[in-house]
């Protein structure tokens, strides 16, 4: 199978990604790909192919709760513990002065990680899932049973016992418990490290031949990994040091043979930095043919994944990726020699120089957007094209596809509601066609965390948004109108309608404010209410208007029908009244409402009586987030949890 295994490696990270539905429809056209471009192995070609998909499914395993309160010690970092109770891992808060290996008796509940799941954005949940852990424990006490006997946990206490400065360098750059996340591509790729084994690699094979110094590396990683963590880079470094020393295949054979044995030990290692840069980075170096320099290569490679995973991209980061990694090699040399006594010189070198790193990250240049899989398959591929040929036309694509990059905003055709998940809370956003106007409904806030800065504002530069032409608050309660000072000193914000008179100057042909001269007993049923028309379906927007505004809405458009209705008070029983839904007759709801919140929003009976109605309701603790797109000729929705339908 020679010049197969880079083919069938790519084919399983592919494969590792999509759902289930969409893995079998690949399986058939890598079948009829491969059969068409190599002459042998189809045979073993998809019975690897099966075999992984089988893999890849089995590793979903489904949520259990666990009941054991002794977990084993796995993982430290700066603001959770990961440890195994024997039953599945799980996230540990509160904990102090432990090391890896010991056994520690919890005392706390167990609760189910279930974060805010927003379409985008980093979903904290899926990340839990994926390292296997589905449970979180704040702990009001601990008691340590046994103390580890592992040379990892002597190590790490060791280095705990050091003075303050020194321990937090060490346990930064050896066992990636970071106190901040500057420059995140360097230290998550593990570049720094293939950079170091790179450079002793010659020294090696100087002195004991190519096939000596693989297997001097590969012990020196062994170390490494028995005594501090096996991260995701190292476990790669390991795998790639193995294939070498086992075969003596040509680099595409060997990259190909890697990625199999990473991704079959573990195919969520596909959503990990560690493994996808460097992969990236190891293949498209095999195209270069043109020699093109190393700032260009960069850019190639890591403007892509920056944008696709993050929705921005650091250029900053891009310019000073060669020369970081470099520093980021030394420092972490430097990490091993603090761990001998009279270091304080180099401590004071490993500190100066940490900051000079953390005050270049304060200079930054962000480029925000997003793009889809299709896009990032042909930067790719005209990226290759590019470092392989010496054509001007493989320039102009990639120039081409980097303009396309700030032109996509502007190419939706569609009328886009989206109902932030943002907790017990509003925030809704519509954009017209075109990216022509951008209208907010309510931002939330919320006393222990920024949701304009953490979520709101993140959304906004992922759709390519720079400018909200004009925000409506509702009313005045803080789950609605918390977050306006906070949004505004983040982002452009046009202008602020917070009252009805302000509401009567700002009305369009297609968006008009209801209500307005309706005054209500309190504040929730003094909510504006929004009607908006977009093509041949009409949403309504209720604010937390209450049943006996319900009424009045009704009495003034008795013939008011609608498609979309964001529910009132966030699917209280003191909205949404039977006579209401049933006049109005929306097909979907969107509820707003937070996890495991005080007022067990929604109300089920007001869930009964939208099930007797034939509505079906998107409640934002449940599903996330949801996106609805309606055109001139179809309208769909689809949420963060990947339910979809047609409207």
């Amino acid at each position: 199978m020679k010049d197969e295994w880079l083919f069938l490696g790519c084919c399983l990270c592919i494969l590792a990604i999509l759902p289930i539905y969409a893995s079998i429809f690949m399986l058939i056209g890598i079948a009829f790909y491969h059969s068409r471009r190599f002459s042998c192995g189809i045979y073993l070609f998809m019975f690897i192919c099966i075999v992984f998909f089988l893999r890849v499914q089995h590793g979903q395993i489904n949520y259990v709760h666990n009941t054991s309160k002794e977990v084993k010690i796995i993982e430290i970092n700066e603001k959770y513990t990961i440890g195994f109770n024997g039953q599945q891992k799980v996230l540990i808060y509160g904990l102090d002065d432990i090391s890896y290996d010991d056994v520690v008796r919890l005392k706390g509940v167990y609760k189910k990680i279930d974060s805010v799941c927003n379409e985008g954005q980093f979903d904290f949940t899926k990340w839990a899932n994926r390292k296997g852990i589905y449970e979180s424990i704040n702990i009001k006490n601990y008691e340590i049973l046994k103390k580890g006997s592992t040379l990892r946990h002597y190590l790490y206490s060791y280095v705990q016992n050091l003075p303050k400065k020194q321990s937090q360098i060490i346990k930064g750059l050896l066992y990636g418990n970071y106190n901040s996340d500057e420059f995140p591509l360097i230290s998550a790729s593990g570049m720094h490290i293939t950079f170091i084994l790179n450079f002793f690699m010659k020294i090696w094979e100087k002195y004991f031949g190519y096939q000596k110094g693989l297997i001097i590396n590969f012990v020196i990683l062994c170390g490494i990994a028995y005594t501090t963590i096996v991260s995701v880079s190292i476990f790669r470094l390991l795998c790639f040091q193995f294939v070498k020393i086992i075969t003596k295949d040509k680099s595409f054979d060997q990259i190909g043979k890697s990625m199999i044995l990473i991704l079959f030990y573990n195919p969520n290692y596909i959503y990990e930095l560690g493994f996808l840069i460097p992969i990236t980075f190891r293949i498209i170096y095999l195209f270069n043919v043109q020699k093109r320099n190393k700032w260009m290569m960069s850019l190639i490679i890591l403007f892509p994944i920056q944008i696709y995973f993050f929705h921005s991209c650091d250029i900053i980061q891009i310019i000073l990726f060669p020369i970081l990694r470099i520093f980021y090699a030394i420092l972490y040399l430097l990490a091993w020699i603090l761990l001998l006594p009279n270091t304080s010189l180099f401590c004071t070198i490993s500190y100066e120089l940490l900051n000079a790193i953390k005050r270049i990250d304060n200079i930054n240049f962000l480029i925000y957007g997003s793009v889809n899989m299709g896009w990032v398959i042909l930067w790719m591929y005209h990226s290759i094209c590019f470092i392989s040929y010496k054509n001007y036309w493989n320039t102009i694509k990639l120039v081409a596809l980097f303009i396309l990059f700030f032109l996509i905003p502007y190419t939706n055709p569609f009328v886009t509601i989206t109902m932030l998940d943002v907790g017990q809370g509003d925030c809704t956003l519509i954009q017209m066609p075109y990216q022509k106007e951008v209208y907010m409904i309510d931002i939330m806030g919320n006393k222990k965390k920024n949701i304009p800065k953490d979520i709101v504002v993140p959304y906004l530069h992922s759709q390519g948004i720079r400018k909200i032409d004009q925000l409506l608050i509702t009313h005045h309660d803080f789950d609605h109108s918390g977050g306006l000072k906070e949004l505004q000193e983040l982002f452009q914000v046009d202008i602020v309608i917070d009252t009805k008179d302000k509401a009567k100057e700002h009305e369009k042909a297609y968006m008009k404010y209801l209500l307005l001269d309706y005054k209500g007993n309190d504040e929730n049923d003094n909510s504006i209410v929004t009607i908006l028309k977009a093509y041949d379906k009409i949403a309504l927007f209720m604010g937390d208007l209450g049943i006996k505004g319900e009424r009045e809405l009704l009495r003034q458009y008795p013939k008011l029908e609608v498609d979309i209705l964001k529910a009132g008070h966030h699917g209280s029983k003191t909205s949404s009244s039977s006579s209401f839904l049933h006049q109005i007759q929306p097909t979907i709801s969107l509820i707003s409402c937070g996890r495991n919140n005080f007022y067990k929003h929604p109300n089920q009976e007001v869930l009964n009586l939208m099930k007797k109605e034939k509505i079906y309701p998107i409640i934002s603790k449940n599903q996330g987030s949801c996106v609805i797109k309606i055109g001139k000729y179809f309208s769909y929705f689809k949420t963060a949890k990947g339910q979809y339908g047609l409207l």
